[in-house]
């Protein structure tokens, strides 16, 4: 998709956006944000999902005023859950993220003495379409009825233009890691390791560990899905653990979910729902 077609279909969108959020704001922010002295309108980072939903509001630059600052993020929640996306929005961006800046525009007189509040304004200084679920949970919604993925919820590991592979966190195998280790031959000689639980990780290659962890240690094989989780695949990782060198606090499991190319982003519009970034 083009810059310029992205930008055709995300447009009106915003302005319609931005038209609620600023007729709800002219009743509900606070009437003392024009008076007080030394302050300024926040600065807002915000990402909507395809279905409306509000996934996060951030505050990037202060008003100065943390009672402003947390009124401005109070009348975002207040006006969600937005609109979908359009169709065809909807199809190209599984979300979108945009920077603002809300309050009110100050009404002066001649001499420069601001005599009453303005409307309450939002401008938007930027925005981009966020087309990767890469570290987002995806949550099967009741009446998907695949038995794979009922009642899941799985993290997205990785999420491009060939595909997507993820992680379900929540179906436990009636395993320990204990078997597991006897199974590649490892000796553990930490009795909590090989206590800890196994999950079902997926579908696909149920044959192949996956442990997802906090930073730290250096392994033949790990893939970043954020700041603060990885993926690692390799036979270090488990030999680590099973003598209580590895990652402190890891999920364990045993194959993955896959998606082949924009397979993902048509299930995520249709029987699944995208939760906030890990």
């Amino acid at each position: 998709m083009t810059p310029d077609t992205r930008e055709a279909l995300v447009a009106p969108y915003l302005v319609a956006w931005r038209l609620k959020i600023e007729r709800l704001g002219h009743h509900e922010f606070p009437a003392a944000a024009w008076r007080a002295p030394g302050t300024r309108n926040p600065d807002v980072e915000v990402s909507i999902l395809a279905d409306g939903t509000l996934e996060s509001a951030t505050i990037v630059r202060s008003s100065g005023s943390a009672k402003l600052d947390q009124a401005a993020l109070d009348i975002l929640k207040l006006a969600s859950p937005f609109d979908p996306f359009p169709q065809e929005l909807a199809e190209k961006l599984p979300a979108v993220a945009f920077h603002i800046r809300l309050g009110v525009r100050r009404r002066q007189r001649r001499h420069g003495t601001v005599t009453a509040p303005g409307r309450f304004t939002v401008k938007c200084a930027a925005w981009s379409g966020v087309t990767s679920l890469s570290n987002h949970l995806l949550i099967a919604m009741p009446q998907l009825a695949d038995p794979n993925f009922s009642q899941t919820v799985s993290l997205i590991c990785e999420h491009g233009e060939k595909g997507a592979l993820g992680i379900v966190l929540n179906r436990p195998l009636t395993m320990t890691l204990s078997e597991v280790f006897e199974q590649m031959k490892i000796e553990p000689t930490d009795k909590r390791a090989a206590d800890l639980p196994v999950l079902r990780g997926g579908p696909v290659h149920q044959d192949r560990g996956f442990v997802l962890h906090r930073p730290g240690g250096e392994w033949d094989s790990t893939h970043k899905i954020s700041d603060s989780i990885q993926v690692t695949t390799s036979r270090d990782v488990l030999a680590a653990m099973a003598t209580g060198t590895g990652p402190e606090k890891a999920f364990i499991a045993l194959g993955y979910a896959g998606w082949e190319a924009g397979q993902l982003e048509r299930d995520a519009r249709q029987l699944l729902a995208v939760g906030a970034r890990r």
